[in-house]
C-alpha cells in the first residue's frame, strides 16, 4: 500500500501533473479516495447495472426449477456485463412489442363502449408470455414425436398465448382482461431496492460528470461503468412498466374462445401457406357423402386467390383417415399445398371441424426487429475508444484496447457480409474450407469483449495521480 497524500497535496494544483504522474499500484483511502474506493463504488453501481435492471420473461413451460431458472438469469447477468447493448435491443424490441400490442387492443377495444383501457403493464406480461393455456388433448404424441419444435412449443401439454394470438382472439370478440393488481401480486418489484439502485447509480455518474468539469481525469474502470449506467438507464426506460421476476404465468379458461384455440394450434404444426378454407360454389348447401369410395367433384373457390377449382368434398369417420391433396373435409378446410396424402387422426379430425368458423379471419402478425445489432456495438466501442490516449500500465495493453474497441465496433458488420458471401458465392467445398474465417471473428469478437472489461479493472494498479482526487462535498453525497 501506499499513500500519495503528500503528492495529492504538492500537485493538486498542477493540472499536468495530475494527468501524467502514475500512482503506485495499490493506493490507501485516507484522506482522499483510494483503490479500494474507486473499486467497490465501481462494483456496486455494475452490480446494480447488471443484476437489477433485468427484467426477464417468465420461465416456459418444464423450465420453471430452480437450476433452470438461475442457468438462465446467470447467462443474461454474463450478457449485460460483456455486451450490455445487446439486452438494451431487447428491451427495446420487447417494449416496441407491448406498444404494438396496446395500439392493436385499444384499437379493438373502442368498439366496446364499457370496455376498460388497456395498459402497457398488462401488454409487457402478455409479451412476457404471462398468458397459458391448456392444449394436451389437442395435439397427439405422434405429432409432438415428429417435431423437435412443437416439443418446445408445447412442453408440458401447455401453450404461451403469443401477443399476436392474442389480437386473433381479441378481432374474434374474446379480450381476455387481466387486471393490474394481479399482475403486480406476481411481480416482484421494489420501490425500495429502485431506490437504494438509482441513488448509487447517480452518485457515480455525477462523480464523473464534476471531474470532468473540473479537468480531473477519469479512471478507465469509471469510464467503462458510466457506459454500463447509460445502457442500465435506457433499459430501466424500455422497462419500466414490465413487471419483475414473476415465476409463473395465468392458466386461462379456453371454453369461450376454444375453436380459435385450435386454429392456432393448427397454424402451429402447419405452415400458413398449406392450410387452406374453402367454399362451395355456386353457394348450395354441401353434399357431404358418407364414404370417400362414393367421391363426387365440386367446385371451389379459394379464398386466398380468388380462385375456382374442382375438388372432391368428403368426409372422414370420426376415427380419422387419409386426406388426399385434392380432396376438401365437410368443414372446408383442406391443405392445398401439400402433394401428398396426409394422414387425419382423431384429435386433428375434431380441430379442423372445429376452426372453420375463424380461419377467415385470421391475420399475420408483426415482428419487430431493427438495426439495433448493428448499431449499438458500433457506439459501445466507439465510447471505450475514448480512453485512446490514456495510460496503460504496458504498450501491449493499450495495443490491445485500442484492437477490442475496434474489433467490438466492426464485429458485428464485419460477420454478416462475411456468411453471406461463403453461402451465396463459395461452393460446398469451398465452405468447407474457409468455414474458420466467420469463426475466427467470433472468437475474435468475444476476446475484445471480455478484454474490454478485465482491462478496465486491472488499470486501476497503474492509474495517474489525478484519479484519486475527489471534491470532498462529493464523498459526502449519500452512497453506498
Amino acid at each position: 500500500m501506499a499513500d500519495i497524500a503528500p503528492l495529492l497535496e504538492l500537485h493538486k494544483n498542477n493540472a499536468t501533473a495530475l494527468r501524467t504522474e502514475i500512482a503506485p499500484a495499490w493506493v490507501e483511502d485516507a484522506p482522499y479516495r483510494g483503490t479500494a474506493s474507486i473499486l467497490w463504488s465501481c462494483v456496486v453501481a455494475l452490480a446494480a447495472c447488471v443484476y437489477s435492471t433485468l427484467h426477464l420473461n417468465i420461465p416456459a413451460p418444464g423450465r420453471m426449477g430452480y437450476w433452470p431458472v438461475f442457468w438462465k438469469k446467470t447467462g443474461w447477468v454474463f450478457t449485460v456485463l460483456f455486451a450490455p447493448e445487446v439486452v438494451l435491443v431487447v428491451a427495446c424490441g420487447e417494449f416496441l412489442k407491448a406498444r404494438w400490442l396496446q395500439c392493436k387492443l385499444r384499437a379493438l377495444n373502442s368498439s366496446e363502449p364499457k370496455a376498460g383501457d388497456v395498459s402497457l403493464r398488462y401488454c409487457f406480461f402478455v409479451v412476457m408470455g404471462g398468458l397459458k393455456v391448456l392444449v394436451g388433448d389437442l395435439i397427439t404424441e405422434a405429432e409432438l414425436k415428429g417435431s423437435a419444435e412443437l416439443r418446445k412449443l408445447f412442453r408440458d401439454s401447455t401453450a404461451v398465448l403469443s401477443p399476436e394470438g392474442v389480437v386473433q382472439l381479441a378481432r374474434l370478440g374474446h379480450m381476455l382482461n387481466v387486471a393490474d393488481t394481479t399482475i403486480d401480486d406476481r411481480s416482484k418489484a421494489s420501490i425500495v431496492q429502485k431506490f437504494v439502485v438509482l441513488t448509487q447509480v447517480f452518485w457515480l455518474l455525477l462523480h464523473c460528470i464534476v471531474r470532468l468539469a473540473q479537468g480531473l481525469p477519469l479512471a478507465l474502470l469509471e469510464v467503462h461503468i458510466s457506459v454500463h449506467i447509460v445502457v442500465a438507464g435506457f433499459m430501466y426506460a424500455f422497462w419500466l412498466q414490465k413487471p419483475l421476476d414473476v415465476v409463473e404465468g395465468m392458466i386461462l379458461d379456453r371454453r369461450p374462445w376454444e375453436s380459435a384455440l385450435m386454429l392456432m394450434v393448427e397454424l402451429a404444426i402447419y405452415k400458413h401457406s398449406e392450410l387452406y378454407l374453402y367454399r362451395r360454389f355456386p353457394t348450395e348447401e354441401p353434399v357431404v357423402v358418407d364414404s370417400k369410395k362414393e367421391l363426387q367433384d365440386f367446385y371451389f373457390g379459394d379464398l386466398i386467390e380468388k380462385q375456382v377449382k374442382a375438388m372432391k368434398w368428403v368426409a372422414l369417420p370420426s376415427t380419422g383417415g387419409c386426406l388426399e391433396a385434392d380432396e376438401v373435409l365437410p368443414s372446408g378446410i383442406g391443405f392445398k399445398g401439400r402433394r401428398q396424402t396426409a394422414d387425419i387422426s382423431p384429435t386433428q379430425l375434431a380441430r379442423l371441424d372445429g376452426i372453420a368458423s375463424v380461419l377467415g379471419d385470421v391475420e399475420q402478425g408483426n415482428s419487430h426487429t431493427g438495426s439495433g445489432f448493428l448499431i449499438l456495438p458500433v457506439l459501445y466501442g466507439g465510447i471505450h475508444l475514448f480512453a485512446w490516449n490514456f495510460p496503460f500500465v504496458t504498450e501491449n495493453e493499450m495495443m490491445f484496447w485500442k484492437i477490442s474497441c475496434i474489433t467490438v465496433m466492426t464485429g458485428t458488420v464485419l460477420v454478416t457480409p462475411v456468411v453471406i458471401l461463403l453461402d451465396r458465392h463459395c461452393t460446398g467445398t469451398q465452405r468447407e474450407r474457409l468455414w474458420f474465417i466467420p469463426i475466427a471473428i467470433c472468437f475474435l469478437y468475444i476476446f475484445a469483449r471480455v478484454f474490454i472489461v478485465v482491462e478496465s479493472f486491472i488499470s486501476l494498479r497503474g492509474e495517474r495521480i489525478g484519479v484519486f482526487l475527489s471534491p470532498p462535498w462529493l464523498q459526502n453525497f449519500p452512497h453506498v
